[in-house]
């Protein structure tokens, strides 16, 4: 409910926006789980897609749940196993159309957008779908070469460069998670985010703020 009312009134605000959603694990939770096509980008119906805004290319993913299946907490209600199967073939088909997505003329920067970290294994229950991530990491790493990995999920603001503790399967660039609340009884809740600048040289300008303003972070990184 409270999820719903948030968004409400907002359809015709959205409509006017530029903006990309990556799906999170908790959104296809609760009665109005089905009314998300309503409020976020699909392609066709589809929670993941690519996008072009001018030199800017990218690709958003939808990881499903962060457990398996079968997990008690779902009671059968999901089956993001077989939805992750189909969203490696559309990857392996953005490959195929390469020269008509991020090798268009006139790209110069490619982004990958996954509210789940998919390069990252976790401790049991969230290790799931080893296999079909480390998939998804080589084909980003060997054909996409995104220019920057952007994640949310693990409540925290890092960036994570390729062989760090982070990196499980292998990343093929820098990532940045941009996504952390505050909880602060006296001064009242808040959230972190991430500020992102791409810049002509190649270069990434990370800057980690809070609702009220507030610069924790403010890096340049390649």
């Amino acid at each position: 409910i409270q999820w719903n009312a948030m968004f409400e009134g907002m359809e015709g605000i959205i409509e006017h926006l530029p903006y990309m959603m990556s799906c999170g694990n908790h959104d296809t939770r609760g009665i109005y789980a089905e009314a998300l096509e309503r409020y976020c980008p699909t392609a066709n119906g589809r929670s993941y897609y690519t996008f072009r805004m001018g030199s800017l290319w990218g690709i958003v993913l939808d990881c499903g749940e962060d457990k398996r299946d079968t997990n008690n907490e779902y009671g059968g209600t999901i089956c993001f196993h077989p939805f992750r199967l189909c969203e490696t073939e559309y990857i392996q088909q953005i490959i195929e159309n390469a020269e008509r997505e991020y090798a268009a003329d006139g790209v110069t920067h490619k982004l990958v957008i996954s509210h789940i970290p998919f390069t990252h294994i976790n401790e049991f229950p969230f290790d799931i779908e080893q296999e079909l991530y480390a998939e998804w990491t080589q084909l980003m790493r060997d054909y996409i070469k995104p220019d920057l990995l952007l994640y949310g999920h693990y409540h925290t603001t890092e960036i994570v460069r390729p062989g760090d503790h982070f990196d499980s399967h292998g990343q093929p660039c820098n990532a940045v998670i941009g996504s952390k609340p505050i909880f602060d009884k006296e001064n009242g809740n808040g959230f972190i985010g991430c500020a992102l600048t791409l810049m002509e040289n190649g270069k990434k300008r990370v800057v980690f703020n809070d609702n009220k303003g507030v610069i924790y972070t403010d890096e340049v990184i390649d």
